[in-house]
């Protein structure tokens, strides 16, 4: 069950990771379209 149990939270720890770093490019990207729209 412990096996089990850690499976688990590396699978909750993984996808928590991929959140954020999806979160953080979603930014990047933001970012990158305010200053290609402020640059002429």
């Amino acid at each position: 069950n412990k096996v089990l149990d850690y499976n688990n939270q590396h699978k909750k720890d993984l996808a928590t990771s991929l959140e954020l770093m999806t979160l953080q490019t979603f930014d990047y990207n933001e970012d990158n379209n305010k200053n290609s729209q402020t640059t002429p």
